[in-house]
């Protein structure tokens, strides 16, 4: 039988075709693995457009919700459902995903599916209870008027520290120049800006502590001329440093300031290891216990909330673990100290609305 001239066509674009999403796949996988999320999401999205490759769509699905893409990640997740690829630890993720678009009867369907085949998944079974409740949970949002405050010369800001000019914050401008690749941002930096209530000024840098890459969520002592920092963990020069896994994680720094009101070159704390991340430091009233967030070894879950306190020669303890009434089997993030017996906290794993809430002890 002869081939005619469209059958010939035909055949080679089919070949073409599933070669190009092999190729978008392979550099989507490769993306992913380097940390490059938006551009994992990219070549992974291409290519299953054109061929289905389910551990392919697994790694879609994660890139978009480390991105904070739910809605289209609820897809993904649907999708290897159908196919039966998906495991428990993919339907926990999904079922989060729905809780942060309050798609509350679907995550609790699928809480209860992974419940009926193991009743001691704890992680499913404080979701399920959330889903259960939130009526409940939602009662009290009306208790507290949430305002937007509006920063001069920032793209996004976070994690703000109260000074006596103002605020201190961490975030970036929209600038040419080098960029998280894990984002496409630009890389964050501490800011200074003057104002108070929601009314505030131009932000500047906070000279002697910027470095190459991430500076981020600070917190000063009561005096102010001490600063800790979440920061990106660098080599003896101006380069990231990784771990012996090739991953760079943020690491916990201190700086101080002189009598002329220049801070020093921030030096990293003796406690943190950089095949873990520290993060989120807060510091207690009287400057003597720092509490952060990592997922060091001998923790409960992901991210946990952690303590260290100052000894008499001016280094800190070996750090302690927040315990089972704070952490849970998720992470626990961004502390904040009002008190001596009050300490708030972020997490995603206790009762929640979905996604991050604040708590408070």
């Amino acid at each position: 039988m002869k081939l005619n001239f469209r059958q010939i066509f035909f055949g080679l674009s089919v070949l073409v075709l599933s070669s190009c999403a092999t190729i978008h796949i392979k550099d989507g996988t490769q993306a992913y693995e380097n940390f490059e999320m938006l551009d994992a999401v990219h070549h992974l999205e291409k290519g299953l457009a054109k061929k289905d490759d389910p551990a392919a769509r697994k790694l879609l699905a994660e890139a978009l919700v480390k991105t904070n893409q739910n809605s289209k990640a609820v897809e993904q997740y649907r999708q290897l459902a159908l196919n039966d690829a998906d495991s428990d630890e993919d339907r926990i993720i999904l079922g989060q995903a729905l809780m942060s678009l309050e798609e509350y009867d679907e995550a609790l369907e699928i809480f209860n599916g992974i419940l009926s085949i193991e009743a001691s998944n704890e992680v499913a079974q404080q979701l399920r209870t959330s889903c259960k409740k939130i009526e409940a949970l939602k009662a009290d949002s009306s208790l507290n008027e949430v305002n937007l405050v509006s920063i001069q010369g920032l793209t996004h800001a976070y994690s703000p520290v109260i000074t006596s000019e103002g605020l201190l914050v961490a975030g970036e401008k929209k600038q040419l120049g080098p960029r998280d690749e894990y984002t496409n941002l630009a890389y964050t930096n501490l800011y200074k800006v003057n104002g108070s209530g929601t009314s505030f000024g131009m932000a500047t840098s906070v000279d002697g502590v910027q470095g190459a890459y991430h500076d981020a969520s600070s917190v000063l002592s009561a005096d102010g001329n001490t600063l800790f920092l979440t920061r990106s963990n660098y080599t003896g020069g101006n380069r990231l440093a990784a771990n012996d896994n090739n991953i760079s994680n943020t690491q916990l720094y201190k700086s101080v300031k002189d009598d002329e009101g220049k801070w020093s070159n921030p030096e990293v704390l003796s406690f943190v290891d950089p095949n873990a991340m520290y993060a989120h430091p807060a510091l207690s009233q009287d400057g003597k216990t720092l509490f952060f967030s990592s997922d060091r070894s001998g923790g409960i879950g992901g991210m946990d909330l952690w303590k260290s306190t100052l000894k008499d020669d001016g280094t800190w303890t070996d750090p302690t673990n927040l315990g089972s009434n704070v952490n849970s089997m998720g992470n626990e993030v961004f502390p904040n100290v009002k008190s001596a017996d009050t300490l708030f906290f972020s997490s995603n794993s206790q009762l929640t609305i979905g996604g991050l809430d604040i708590y408070t002890l």
